[in-house]
């Protein structure tokens, strides 16, 4: 007996013919046939896991399933006609043999051929690193902004973020914040600022007095000077009232009436000083007698003189000695008056000394 049919392989109907051939003997020639159907094997879909957050871009969904020989296959993935899987949202899958896989339909899917996936939104971040938070009071308005955000789908916000005194910004917290949006989250942070007292660009201007400066001297007019820069309002004062002498340094401070805004400011200016020395003396009231007689011996009383010093200034002394106050020259006479090595002189006039002799009431003038 033989058989006839086809190989039973792929999926389908098959029919197979079995013959007794006429030489066998003691049995008649005969056929049979029998039809056998091998169906498609239904396959168990792998999808891959539901964790997708939203990148900005298209995201892959896989599908497959496992051949007979436990290979994987992989799925086509639908999400409906023109639909990306990118935005953030709930989409569902289908599943589908690819083009030209099962072309011999020994696979079959199983009846749900569908997963539902959702993207995520991502999280808004927002970055500080380009705000400005050290500021210097200027006398204006200051902004503080400077903060980027990772997407471009809205705009940040800001707020508690303007400023104009040292009082008001120091110290200040700045609310940065941005809303929900299709595929982002939205999210905030706060942004602490420091603004410092601005230091006033001054310089001192000394006025030196003509003839120059001496040990006995006021300190001398000091004023502000601000260059091209704007001129702000304090008072400036030396941190001494002493002058010494030689070429010396001598600090000032100049204090802004706003202390609020503006720091007290400190500098140092050299001045040279000249010690005040002895230049002269003269005699500025004559004494009370100028006529004398051959012989006599000056006399000072009423005289006045004062020593002259190199600052201009003036005292009366009275420790000065007198030369040449023996009068024995006829006519006008050069007294000296000598103090400290300085001298001055008085002019008298000597005339001829009278003698009055009285002999029995007889008076003889000598000189006549």
């Amino acid at each position: 007996m033989s058989g006839e049919g086809e190989q039973i392989l792929n999926a389908g109907v098959y029919t197979i013919t079995a013959t007794l051939a006429d030489t066998v003997k003691n049995y008649t020639a005969a056929s049979a046939s029998v039809t056998y159907t091998v169906d498609p094997k239904t396959v168990e879909i792998v999808w891959s896991e539901n964790n997708y957050t939203y990148t900005g871009s298209v995201q892959t969904v896989t599908a497959t399933y496992n051949d007979v020989n436990s290979d994987a296959v992989e799925l086509a993935v639908s999400f409906g006609e023109g639909v990306e899987f990118m935005n953030a949202g709930e989409y569902t899958a289908t599943a589908g043999f690819a083009e030209g896989d099962n072309a011999l339909g020994n696979y079959a899917l199983p009846e749900n051929v569908i997963n539902n996936y959702n993207i995520k939104k991502a999280d808004s971040v927002i970055d500080t690193d380009g705000v400005v938070k050290t500021y210097t009071y200027t006398g204006e308005l200051q902004t503080v902004t400077g903060a980027t955000l990772n997407h471009d789908e809205a705009i940040l916000e800001y707020s508690n973020n303007t400023f104009t005194t040292v009082a008001e910004g120091n110290g200040m917290e700045v609310v940065i914040s941005v809303a929900d949006t299709a595929n982002y989250n939205g999210t905030g942070t706060t942004v602490q600022i420091t603004v410092n007292k601005a230091t006033p660009a001054v310089t001192a201007s000394v006025e030196i007095p003509e003839g120059g400066l001496f040990t006995s001297s006021e300190m001398p007019v000091i004023t502000t000077n601000f260059g091209e820069t704007s001129v702000i309002e304090g008072v400036i004062a030396w941190n001494t009232t002493e002058l010494k002498e030689g070429a010396n340094e001598y600090a000032w401070t100049f204090t802004p009436t706003d202390t609020d805004n503006y720091n007290v400011v400190t500098g140092k200016t050299t001045l040279t000083v000249s010690a005040v020395e002895l230049v002269g003396i003269e005699v500025v009231s004559q004494p009370s007698k100028l006529d004398y007689q051959y012989g006599d011996t000056f006399v000072s009383d009423g005289m006045v003189v004062e020593a002259v010093y190199n600052d201009g200034s003036r005292e009366v002394i009275g420790d000065y000695t007198v030369t040449d106050g023996y009068l024995t020259s006829l006519g006008a006479n050069q007294i000296t008056v000598t103090y400290k090595e300085k001298t001055a002189t008085v002019t008298v006039n000597v005339g001829a000394r009278v003698f009055e002799l009285a002999y029995n009431d007889l008076t003889v003038v000598a000189g006549t």
